[in-house]
C-alpha cells in the first residue's frame, strides 16, 4: 500500500502539468492500491478500508476521461487510420474534436489534483496506511488465507463475466476485463506468498487482459465517433469492426489454449 500510494504522490506535478504517462501511472497505481484495500479490509480497518478504497475509486474514475481522450487521438493519428482517412475532411475535424476535448479534461484533471477534496484525500491515506500497518507486523498465515480467499472471489468473477453472448457486446467485454485486471493484480502482489502457479495464472489473466483492452479502446473509439455526429467514412467503420473480429479471434484462442485455467487447482 505504501508503494502504490508513493508513486501516486511521485506522479502528481505530471498529472498537474498534462502529461500523459503520468496520468497513466496515477491511474495504475491507484487501481491496485483499490485492490489491496478490498482484499485486505478486514485486515487494515474493515469498514474504514472499504471506505478509503471507495474515495480512490471516485479518484480513479474521474482522471479516466482524459486517458480515454488521449487514446483515441492515439488512434486516430495510427498509420492504418490515416491511410483510410487519407485527403478526408471529417478525420480531421473528428482529431480537433478530440484535441479540444482532451484540453478540457486535463483541466478538469489540474483542478481536481489542486484542490482540497484532493488534498484531504492525500492526507486521510496516509494516516490510514501507516495506522494499518502494525509495527509488530502481520500475521502471515492468516494474511495468506485471507489472500487466497480475495483471489477465489476474484477468480469467481472472471468466469461468471466470462459468460456473454457470442457477439461480446462492449458491456460485457469491459466487465471481464476489469475482473481480469483486479484478479491480476492479486497475483501480482501475493505470488511471493502463495507460489509460482499463482504467478503464472497472473501471467495468463495479464494475456487475457491485453487483448481485451484492444477491444475496448476500439468500442470506446466507435463510441465516440458516433457521438460526434460527423460524416465518419464507412471504411473506417468496417476497419474497425474487421479489427475488433480479429481481437476476438485472439481472445477465444488465448482463452481456449489456457484449458481449466480458471480453477481453483492453483490454489
Amino acid at each position: 500500500m505504501q508503494e502504490q500510494f508513493a508513486i501516486i504522490l511521485a506522479n502528481e506535478p505530471g498529472v498537474i502539468e498534462g502529461g500523459v504517462e503520468p496520468l497513466h501511472d496515477m491511474r495504475v497505481a491507484i487501481r491496485r492500491l483499490r485492490t489491496l484495500l478490498r482484499a485486505l479490509a478486514p485486515a487494515c480497518g474493515g469498514i474504514s478500508a472499504e471506505r478509503m478504497g471507495e474515495r480512490f475509486d471516485r479518484l480513479q474514475k474521474a482522471l479516466g476521461p482524459a486517458r480515454d481522450a488521449d487514446v483515441l487521438i492515439g488512434i486516430l493519428e495510427s498509420k492504418a487510420v490515416c491511410r483510410i482517412l487519407e485527403g478526408l475532411h471529417a478525420r480531421e475535424e473528428v482529431l480537433e474534436k478530440q484535441r479540444a476535448l482532451l484540453e478540457q479534461r486535463k483541466e478538469t484533471v489540474r483542478t481536481l489534483v489542486s484542490g482540497a477534496l484532493y488534498r484531504r484525500l492525500k492526507n486521510d491515506a496516509a494516516r490510514f496506511i501507516e495506522a494499518g500497518c502494525p509495527a509488530q507486523g502481520f500475521d502471515r498465515p492468516k494474511l495468506r488465507k485471507q489472500a487466497l480467499a480475495a483471489l477465489r472471489k476474484a477468480m469467481d468473477r472472471v468466469r461468471r463475466r466470462s459468460v456473454m453472448p457470442a457477439s461480446c457486446p462492449p458491456d460485457a467485454i469491459h466487465a471481464l476485463r476489469i475482473a481480469c485486471r483486479r484478479a491480476r493484480y492479486l497475483c501480482e502482489f501475493f505470488g511471493p506468498d502463495l507460489g509460482t502457479s499463482v504467478s503464472a495464472l497472473g501471467q495468463r489473466l495479464k494475456t487475457i487482459q491485453d487483448v481485451l483492452g484492444d477491444v475496448h479502446d476500439l468500442d470506446v473509439l466507435v463510441s465516440e465517433l458516433e457521438n460526434e455526429h460527423v460524416a465518419v467514412p464507412a471504411a473506417l467503420l468496417r476497419a474497425f469492426r474487421e479489427k475488433r473480429k480479429r481481437l476476438l479471434r485472439t481472445f477465444r484462442r488465448e482463452w481456449a489454449r489456457q484449458g481449466d485455467w480458471t480453477a481453483d487447482a492453483w490454489a
